[in-house]
């Protein structure tokens, strides 16, 4: 059983490789780059496209819904497991995880906080993110 596990665990780490993976970065149609510098407590993004059809607007748009709605979540963090290659690396991402579990249940106390915050007059009976789907909605 504890094989299974480890072959199951391993294979998966293993990056994989897409049969007809393009051969440079000009074969895709964009990229997004996001870069941080801590001491700086600076981010920046970095965006290249390199086909501008309507296919490929569709697919960025879909991309920056994803990172907004956080479908992309588990697709990032496979990346980051399978970056985290050696224990100073899993160490390192164990630390991001904790960091992360801290910053959303501060931001679920918050949302509770401002739910209780808010009085029964100022309240919609719909909120306006419930119809049009928007999410944390357009009162905040």
């Amino acid at each position: 059983m504890l094989k299974l596990i480890y072959t199951l665990l391993t294979s998966w780490r293993k990056k994989p490789r897409l049969k007809a993976e393009p051969e440079t970065e000009k074969d895709y149609d964009g990229q997004i780059l996001i870069r941080w510098n801590a001491q700086a407590e600076l981010i920046m993004a970095d965006t290249d496209i390199f086909q501008m059809s309507d296919e490929s607007a569709e697919l960025l748009a879909h991309v920056l819904y994803g990172l907004s709605n956080g479908s992309l979540d588990d697709l990032l963090g496979k990346s980051l497991i399978l970056w985290a290659e050696d224990e100073e690396k899993e160490e390192y991402l164990s630390n991001v995880g904790l960091i992360y579990k801290f910053l959303a249940a501060a931001e679920l106390d918050q949302s509770d906080v401002d739910d209780d915050d808010a009085s029964d007059g100022n309240k919609l009976a719909v909120d306006p993110s419930q119809v049009f789907g928007f999410r944390g909605g357009l009162t905040e």
